[in-house]
């Protein structure tokens, strides 16, 4: 799948969402693996009607930990303009 054909995906999903109840928020759950669709995958969640995304960091990049690299996919998710919730999952190879 592509970026373009997600971010369909996820934005007719979303706005049908919201269609039906416009007063409650509507959110995404996504993990690393998505940063693997190329340079431009943020834009996958670039969807009006989503009002917020949660992001499992199963690497605990967001936390700078163990030496990882604090520039990880979860830092990138805060120029949606949008709130970010990261949920570290402590799943990882770290």
């Amino acid at each position: 799948m592509t970026v373009p054909q997600l971010n369909g995906w996820i934005a007719e999903t979303a706005s049908y969402i919201k269609g039906i109840d416009p007063n409650h928020l509507v959110a995404i759950h996504t993990t690393a693996g998505i940063d693997n669709m190329g340079s431009d995958w943020l834009q996958v969640f670039d969807v009006a009607s989503l009002d917020f995304v949660i992001a499992e960091d199963a690497e605990m990049r967001i936390l700078n930990y163990a030496g990882v690299s604090a520039d990880g996919w979860t830092l990138r998710f805060p120029a949606l303009g949008k709130p970010v919730v990261v949920m570290l999952s402590y799943t990882g190879g770290v």
